[in-house]
């Protein structure tokens, strides 16, 4: 890491770090900013290394950014809810999380990604234990629709330190590139290249739907449009029609339940399904059920897991004077630990306006996340993305696209001017 070689963006970044860190009159917290591919992540690891922070903690709002993190090689990366909050076991259940001592978060650097996504209560909890945090992000994105800071923790006039510069592995870039021609103000020309793709929605084939790893819009409608079809086209039998999900099933939290641990834009697959024995909700609304699940970032892990403990329980079976396999107990236990597996009542969301407020708090408000909009897909990324085209608000276009494009690390489809209804 200490042979790396620097941009000067990243060189004048760092000496602010340093003079930050090192004053006498530090303020709580710094604030980066760098566009997409200007090496963030390789900054902070090098001044982690340079300042001799080797108890530095790195966190993100969600748990896909943090895997992203570790990716790239920040191997203690977390979510910030688990790095400062706890639960609250009442007869093995979880009833709440409550803030963590200082004696179990202290450390001498505080590393936040994806900042602009941080609420006012983390905000004020992280803030408390005293600690010298670094607020990073991309300033290009999309400000979050519910903001309830004093501060803008992205906004690029108040940034400390800024990074503009696109770091050479990322050069050849298509994605980088055309992304940076959005800001620029210039219309991406419909093209063909290996990892950008452009073309208009005549030209789109909706049965190609299930070959991208997720599929990003600008509106709820067109959301909930194309995850109807995407569920009747690939995953229901033909004649079923069922809005509650299946095992298997990809779904994304929509709103945050401290009770349940779960947060709004959090992803998971469905692991199995039981319905709710109490039954208290009524006819017009779809039935609350329990639903066992795994993080998507962790679903390949959860599934090699699986695996062993489905040949533990096979060897056990054979031959119970056998004890050269990993005890069977403490194998299911590793793979529920590694997964977060919880369960929770699933609630499709639209049907929370007829809750009550008792029933809220035993709801974690959900939606199929085959097609997300791009508000809920800020602080995530994937490898195989396609863009539906439909936001021209005048004020926020070239942020929406902006964000949209930036989700994809390989490959990035753009189906321009998209209208369901047109002939």
């Amino acid at each position: 890491m200490s042979d790396i070689s620097l941009t000067i963006d990243q060189k004048k970044a760092f000496e602010n770090i340093c003079d930050w860190y090192n004053s006498s009159q530090r303020k709580p917290y710094f604030k980066l900013g760098g566009l997409a591919g200007t090496g963030k992540t390789t900054l902070l690891n090098y001044a982690k290394e340079k300042l001799k922070l080797n108890d530095a903690k790195f966190a993100a709002y969600t748990g896909k950014a943090a895997s992203i993190m570790r990716r790239k090689g920040i191997a203690n990366a977390s979510t910030i809810h688990s790095m400062i909050y706890h639960p609250v076991m009442v007869d093995n259940k979880i009833v709440k999380f409550e803030k963590k001592p200082i004696q179990e978060v202290q450390c001498s650097l505080i590393v936040v990604d994806e900042a602009s996504m941080v609420d006012s209560t983390i905000l004020r909890d992280l803030l408390s234990y005293e600690i010298p945090i670094i607020f990073c992000g991309d300033y290009g994105q999309l400000p979050p629709v519910k903001n309830d800071l004093p501060v803008n923790l992205m906004d690029e006039d108040s940034l400390d330190a800024k990074l503009e510069t696109i770091c050479r592995q990322d050069e050849d870039s298509n994605i980088i590139r055309l992304s940076r021609r959005v800001r620029d103000g210039y219309k991406i020309p419909y093209c063909n290249f290996e990892d950008f793709v452009k073309l208009d929605y005549r030209d789109f084939d909706i049965d190609t739907l299930c070959d991208f790893d997720q599929i990003i819009c600008g509106f709820n409608v067109t959301k909930d449009y194309l995850n109807y079809n995407y569920r009747k086209l690939f995953v229901l039998d033909r004649d079923e029609d069922s809005f509650l999900p299946k095992v298997g099933e990809k779904i994304i939290i929509t709103d945050n339940n401290s009770r349940f641990g779960v947060f709004n834009g959090q992803q998971v697959y469905v692991q199995d399904i039981k319905e709710d024995p109490k039954n208290e909700y009524k006819e017009n609304i779809l039935r609350s059920q329990f639903i066992s699940f795994c993080n998507d970032y962790e679903k390949e892990l959860y599934e090699k897991k699986k695996i062993v403990v489905e040949e533990a329980k096979k060897k056990a079976s054979e031959n119970k004077n056998d004890n050269s396999y990993i005890p069977l107990n403490d194998l299911i236990n590793e793979y529920q630990r590694s997964a977060e597996f919880f369960e929770f009542p699933f609630t499709k969301e639209g049907s929370v306006q007829d809750l009550n407020v008792h029933q809220r708090k035993d709801a974690v408000i959900s939606d199929f996340a085959y097609v997300i909009t791009c508000h809920k897909s800020q602080g995530s990324e994937w490898d195989n993305v396609l863009v539906i085209d439909e936001w021209f608000k005048k004020e926020s276009r070239i942020q929406w696209l902006y964000t949209a494009l930036t989700r994809a690390s390989k490959k990035l489809t753009l189906v321009s001017h998209f209208y369901k209804d047109e002939e």
